[in-house]
């Protein structure tokens, strides 16, 4: 039976049939198809032979099609038993490239539609995040006591959200490689009150003292990432330390070619190999624990960004029972 194959499937179908006949040694080594991924990379030479062009997207079903239709052409030819074996393999082998290049093409469409879509969220949700503060400053008028508290509430919750969707930002650049790590100079202090900043009306919220420590120095490096490592983990803390608890942020400036942030949190007998595995996470940016799945996102990405910079990030118990993350990273002296 003749497929009745669209425009695309018909085109594929005579890439299937060229690869067939050149066989595995005619090939221009067909295996980077693979690997074919976001369309700003840069194109690649390609021959004949080729089954994906740079950039092309693959429709699974048009891909199918044009398998089946190559498939019942060498059905119905008159082949010798081992000629048939050869290009039997070629489409077998043809089929595992192409269904993974567009296993591939589907991941990477999926984290661009998440990041776009929080890029979108995020924007409104920093308005949010200004008119809040603004409100429980005062700035707009003096408020009563249980304004004021409402307004904290408000921007607490402005803050944890806006955490969130950095956080499915960060996931969705890292899970298809596009996280560009940056090398410019900045101030310590400034990122230390940004984050003191932002985690303080979480912290006020559950009355958990929080203690950072001076930075006064310069560094070389990717600002933007240090601070989202630091609210990550200072965040998890003030969640971590429970109520009346301490969150304490130092900064070790000592050592000129690099860079060591401490955050301990007086939360009690954490599970080490949980926290562990979350930070080392590599493959799954989603985790799930009985904890809650949202500080597990944040951990496991403040892993890969210092990874991504050359860092880590480790756990360790220290003092009576309590819990300090320690981040490391390449940043010298500027």
């Amino acid at each position: 039976m003749k497929l009745d194959l669209s425009a695309n499937a018909q085109l594929l179908a005579e890439r299937l049939r060229r690869f067939i006949r050149g066989g595995p040694s005619g090939a221009r080594n067909p295996d980077p198809v693979g690997d074919i991924g976001p369309s700003e990379l840069e194109p690649k030479e390609y021959s004949e032979t080729d089954l994906v062009r740079p950039n092309e997207l693959v429709d699974l079903s048009e891909a199918w099609s044009a398998l089946e239709a190559v498939r019942e052409e060498i059905e119905d030819e008159v082949l010798e038993p081992s000629t048939r074996a050869r290009q039997h393999a070629c489409l077998d082998r043809a089929a595992r490239q192409l269904a993974q290049v567009a296993v591939t093409q589907t991941v990477y469409s999926n984290h661009r539609v998440i990041e776009e879509i929080s890029h979108d969220i995020r924007s409104p949700l920093n308005s949010i995040l200004l008119l809040a503060d603004s409100l429980h400053q005062g700035h707009a008028g003096p408020l009563n006591a249980v304004q004021k508290r409402e307004a904290g509430v408000l921007y607490t919750a402005a803050v944890t959200l806006v955490r969130l969707v950095n956080d499915l930002m960060d996931a969705a650049r890292l899970a298809s490689d596009r996280h560009e790590i940056t090398r410019t100079p900045f101030s310590l202090s400034t990122v230390l009150a940004e984050t003191r900043n932002l985690v303080a009306p979480l912290a006020a919220h559950r009355s958990v003292h929080l203690s950072f420590g001076p930075a006064t120095g310069r560094r070389v490096g990717d600002r933007q990432l240090l601070g989202r490592v630091m609210l990550n983990l200072a965040s998890n803390g003030v969640e971590a330390a429970g109520e009346s608890g301490t969150v304490v942020l130092r900064i070790d400036e000592s050592d000129a070619q690099s860079l060591r942030a401490h955050v301990r949190d007086t939360g009690r007998d954490a599970d080490l190999e949980r926290l562990r595995a979350l930070v080392a996470e590599s493959g799954d940016f989603y985790p799930r624990h009985d904890q809650g799945w949202t500080r597990g996102l944040g951990l496991a990405i403040s892993g890969r960004l210092a990874r991504a910079a050359g860092g880590e990030v480790t756990v360790e118990r220290v003092l009576d029972g309590q819990t300090q993350f320690t981040v490391y990273l390449p940043f010298e002296e500027a």
